[in-house]
């Protein structure tokens, strides 16, 4: 008698939520991959203009981080 219950609540939330948790993921997914390309163009850019190459590395990985965490509080 409770696993039917069980089950019951589950089917509810898989419907009232499922459709926003796999929004989340694809949004999750596609943000990563636009940060990635983001990130290389920085790189490129940072070594077409000759910046310090030292300095390359910490701006890129600086940039990354700050964009995933926007990621994820967007995506929250």
């Amino acid at each position: 008698m409770n696993i039917n219950k069980f089950y019951d609540q589950a089917y509810g939330w898989i419907l009232n939520f499922g459709p926003k948790l796999l929004l989340a993921i694809v949004v999750l997914l596609g943000g990563l991959w636009i940060i990635k390309t983001l990130t290389k163009g920085l790189n490129y850019t940072l070594v077409k203009r000759r910046i310090d190459p030292s300095l390359r590395p910490f701006l890129t990985s600086s940039v990354a981080i700050v964009l995933r965490i926007l990621l994820v509080l967007a995506i929250m």
